[in-house]
């Protein structure tokens, strides 16, 4: 799966751009709180609506400020999914998926 993003979102108190193209590799999204992750993903989701920018999975165009294109799409992101990781991590559970990469399953976190 091929994706491409060159987005702008602007808030009041907040300002994400972001330029990525990803391979069909898994992908992950890094970064300290306050950096814009959730914010990315809710874009590409469709959740919210850059104010500028592409978004292009596939070869199919989602998202195009200039030409006015903003497709719905079908995802499974909902907001709890994105809270999920204050309350869970994720960790190697030792088997192994049919790509061959090492599952991986949600355990509670340990606050301190």
């Amino acid at each position: 799966m091929a994706l491409e993003v060159h987005i702008e979102k602007v808030l009041a108190d907040f300002e994400l751009d972001v330029t990525l193209c990803t391979s069909p590799e898994p992908l992950a999204v890094l970064g300290a709180s306050g950096a814009g992750k959730s914010m990315l993903l809710r874009c590409i989701a469709g959740l919210e609506k850059p104010n500028r920018g592409r978004i292009v999975l596939n070869d199919r165009v989602l998202f195009d400020s200039e030409k006015r294109i903003a497709r719905r799409r079908a995802t499974g992101a909902s907001e709890c999914c994105f809270k999920i990781t204050h309350y869970f991590r994720i960790v190697p559970c030792g088997k192994t998926s049919l790509s061959g990469s090492p599952e991986r399953r949600l355990v509670p976190a340990i606050r301190k």
